[in-house]
């Protein structure tokens, strides 16, 4: 489980937690009202958890940074490193058929989590949709789709990578 899943699991937990020992600790004084106190305070963490995510994940945008020994990439719902020793192949594309989000957030133009489509099945993706590049990296674990800040510096990532890539034979 990445850090951006088990954060949301922590905090959900904590959440539930807390509505379960402060109900606990009220129930001589609800008595029979108990169970609907339950369910207001379990439609309040709901909405805690909802307004915390809405929050988190809409300030934060596709990045992908080249590191010594591979690329991170960072973004709504995702968070990954890709060492270069993992990599199968590579390849560049102007423009990708997202298919349908399976866990992750999608908006207009961002896109991060995961996702399916037709071609590649289940795969990973932290990208902007303005930026007409697009990353298509086939890894050890499976499928990974980005871009970098500009068409220009993810095609000169794209070119990086492959070089760096020692496993990659030739484009996809």
């Amino acid at each position: 489980m990445n850090r951006s899943k088990s954060g949301i699991v922590y905090f959900v937990a904590i959440m539930i937690l807390v509505v379960l020992i402060t109900v606990a600790s009220f129930s001589d004084i609800f008595g029979e009202n108990t169970f609907i106190v339950v369910i207001i305070a379990g439609v309040a963490v709901l909405a805690i958890t909802i307004t915390w995510l809405l929050l988190t994940v809409a300030k934060s945008k596709p990045t992908a940074v080249l590191t010594a020994t591979g690329v991170d990439v960072k973004g709504p719902m995702i968070e990954l490193s890709v060492a270069f020793n993992d990599v199968n192949s590579i390849e560049l594309r102007d423009s990708m058929k997202y298919g349908i989000r399976t866990f992750g957030y999608a908006t207009v133009n961002i896109y991060g989590g995961h996702f399916r489509n037709t071609e590649f099945g289940a795969y990973k993706m932290s990208a902007d949709n303005r930026i007409k590049k697009f990353i298509v990296l086939h890894y050890k674990d499976g499928i990974l789709v980005f871009n970098f800040d500009s068409p220009d510096a993810t095609q000169m990532m794209y070119e990086i990578i492959k070089k760096r890539s020692k496993k990659v034979v030739d484009d996809a």
